[in-house]
Order: C-alpha cells, then sequence, then structure tokens
C-alpha cells in the first residue's frame, strides 16, 4: 500500500507540470500549456492506465498496465511537442520551429515523465519479484 501511494504522489506531481506553459513565443505572449494535452482522449486514457496500474493487484498484469500508460503519455508529450503550431502558427510541420518555441517547462515535464517510468519500473519489478 505504501508504495502505491509514494507511486501516486510521485505521479501527481509530474502531471502538475501540465500547468505550466509549454509552447509559444515570448514569455507571456500567445503560450499554450501543457493543459492542451488533456484534449486528447488517448492522453487522458494512458493516465487513467497510469493510475489502473498502480492501484490494481494483477501481477505482471498490473505492471504492464502502467508501463503502456506511461509510454503513451510520453508519446503524447512529443506528439503535441511536433504539432502544437499547425493549427495556430504555420499550418505544417516544422521541427526548428517546434524546438524553438517550446519552453523549458515542458523538457522539464518530459523529464519527469521518464523519471516517473523508471520509478515505477523500480518499485513495482521489485515487488513482483518477491
Amino acid at each position: 500500500m505504501k508504495r502505491k501511494i509514494i507511486m501516486t504522489i510521485v505521479l501527481t506531481l509530474s502531471l502538475l507540470m501540465m500547468f505550466f506553459p509549454w509552447f509559444g513565443g515570448a514569455e507571456g505572449i500567445q503560450e499554450v500549456y501543457g493543459l492542451v494535452l488533456l484534449k486528447n482522449p488517448v492522453s487522458l486514457t494512458c493516465i487513467l492506465l497510469i493510475y489502473i496500474g498502480i492501484w490494481t493487484d494483477c501481477g505482471k498484469n498490473s505492471e504492464v498496465i502502467g508501463v503502456i500508460g506511461f509510454c503513451g503519455v510520453l508519446v503524447m508529450q512529443i506528439y503535441e511537442f511536433l504539432t502544437w503550431h499547425i493549427l495556430t502558427i504555420t499550418g505544417h510541420f516544422d521541427l526548428e520551429l517546434s524546438m524553438r518555441l517550446s519552453h523549458k517547462e515542458f523538457y522539464i515535464a518530459l523529464a519527469c515523465i521518464v523519471i516517473c517510468l523508471a520509478i515505477y519500473r523500480k518499485i513495482f519489478i521489485r515487488y513482483t519479484d518477491e
């Protein structure tokens, strides 16, 4: 139970990075917050899968569900990074523009999800191997 609570807190803190601006021009002008990730139903499903993976006791199946959820959130963050400007600014795919107009908070959020995945794997692999 202790590991589930710890993992839930770590994940929730990581997801709080969505409340910061991820993309945009100058700070305070035309910023796109990480909450844009929640507009995509795939992202919501993946976040739900993570919580299901944490709180269910199905052995390896719970671990796999959680890892799928984490990978899905990571992929959706990268998808938003690559496509956020297409409908609003440029109308076409531009990797250089995506990199230039990404705030440090996006990269921190990306790192937080990767760290959460590593913590999740460490906690749940150790738990299922015992």
